[in-house]
């Protein structure tokens, strides 16, 4: 458990959402000896999956052994910020330099703490960890192979743990402390790596995906929800059934790696930074070429234009 109080108290207000009480991510220890890969299988892509931390596996990888100034060395590449979290407001994004950008993260995290509201359960508007709650965060999926060559060699090295017919993608995940990616869930099968900084991940089994309000705004390979768990005294009135769904708490240090089981609703909350994570993205080849053909139609305006996209300013959608 995160030490900081303003930390426990903030996710313990993304907790009051839910009636039951959040269960624990199971832990395998892998600190002594990485996972056999029959075992890693079973945990990813078995028949009754759940979320499960490999704790210190990724200290068996070469990928594992990057930390946050690892990306000061790609500091001139050019990347794309989110300014909001995208997943439920409309999309505010900023192209930057990644050194730029990686000051104003290290200037974030130097930022105190936001002080408790005295009627912080009560209130319907949105809480922020930080003082101030400045909101950056990057998720560079595109690019990274030009960017960093050396790391995306290395996520081949978990080819081993899948079987030959998946293909493995990847993409990074860059912020401070209190940055947030919404609700959503993925459509192929993803396990995250932290690389430095901690992160503490809410989600939601499959089957009770209508108790999260689908939204149809557009997100690659995702499907958004509606809700922002931010508000819980609102989400109470405008979401009555979210009350009823039973959450599962991840908690990630440096060297773990959480899989996430296919299409689970989560949230991911930075509790410690800067944080660097890095997703690795496993399709079969039907999902694949589904997500390709999928953004191929969106980026003709063809598909999840109407409602909006994460992958564009509300400015650009609004042309």
């Amino acid at each position: 458990m995160h030490t900081h109080p303003r930390v426990q108290n903030f996710v313990r207000r993304l907790l009051s959402n839910f009636d039951a009480t959040a269960l624990p991510a199971a832990i395998v220890d892998c600190t002594s000896r990485p996972i056999p890969a029959e075992d890693y299988r079973q945990i990813v892509f078995g028949r009754r999956p759940s979320p499960v931390i490999l704790r210190g596996l990724g200290g068996h990888f070469p990928c594992g052994e990057y930390k946050w100034d690892s990306l000061r060395q790609v500091a001139d590449s050019k990347v794309e910020v989110a300014k909001n979290i995208v997943e439920q407001e409309a999309s505010q994004l900023e192209d930057m330099r990644l050194g730029d950008f990686m000051d104003l993260v290290e200037g974030i995290c130097a930022s105190p703490f936001a002080e408790e509201p005295a009627e912080e359960i009560d209130t319907d508007e949105p809480t922020h960890l930080l003082k101030g709650h400045p909101y950056v965060y990057i998720n560079q999926n595109f690019g990274l192979q030009e960017a960093l060559p050396s790391l995306t060699n290395d996520v081949q090295a978990f080819r081993s743990l899948y079987p030959r017919h998946i293909t493995l993608d990847s993409s990074l995940w860059i912020g401070p402390v209190g940055s947030i990616t919404g609700l959503h869930c993925d459509h192929d099968y993803n396990t995250l790596l932290q690389l430095s900084g901690r992160k503490t991940m809410l989600l939601v089994p499959y089957e009770q995906a209508d108790l999260i309000y689908p939204s149809k705004k557009f997100d690659m390979g995702a499907t958004l929800s509606q809700v922002d768990l931010r508000v819980p005294t609102l989400n109470h009135k405008k979401f009555p059934k979210l009350r009823r769904a039973t959450p599962y708490i991840a908690e990630l240090t440096p060297g773990d790696m959480l899989s996430i089981p296919r299409r689970w609703f989560h949230l991911v909350l930075c509790t410690e930074g800067p944080s660097f994570s890095l997703t690795v993205h496993a399709n079969t080849p039907i999902t694949l070429a589904w997500e390709r053909t999928t953004m191929l139609a969106h980026e003709w305006g063809l598909h999840g234009v109407s409602h909006g996209c994460t992958c564009h300013g509300a400015e650009q959608q609004t042309k």
